[in-house]
């Protein structure tokens, strides 16, 4: 459900965005019923996903800190891989958006 999210994410910023973001966030909230019994294992992956809907969404200082969130959450946990994930798609956010943070989150994601 982590990644189908992120691929309907990735779908809505092509196309159709009306028809992926609604299976984004029912994607996202099968992800946060697995937070109750977990919260260390799914935190992180929660506020990527949140980031990622509010960004397609146009909400973007919300998405700002949920990236900067899942990132600080997955390196707590010591999700490394998941923490570069999270790092990656901020970068990409970010030059999206045209600020020049996204070198300082692609270095992170390394």
């Amino acid at each position: 459900d982590f990644y189908d999210c992120l691929i309907c994410v990735a779908m809505a910023r092509k196309s159709e965005k009306e028809k992926w973001v609604p299976l984004a966030k029912s994607a996202r909230s099968k992800v946060k019923e697995f937070e109750k019994f977990g919260e260390s294992n799914c935190a992180h992956k929660c506020f990527l996903l949140q980031a990622e809907i509010l960004d397609v969404e146009g909400n973007v200082e919300d998405a700002s800190s949920c990236y900067d969130a899942a990132i600080d959450a997955a390196e707590k946990s010591g999700f490394v891989n998941e923490q570069a994930i999270a790092s990656e798609r901020a970068g990409d956010f970010y030059l999206r958006h045209g600020d020049t943070r996204s070198s300082h989150y692609y270095n992170k994601a390394r």
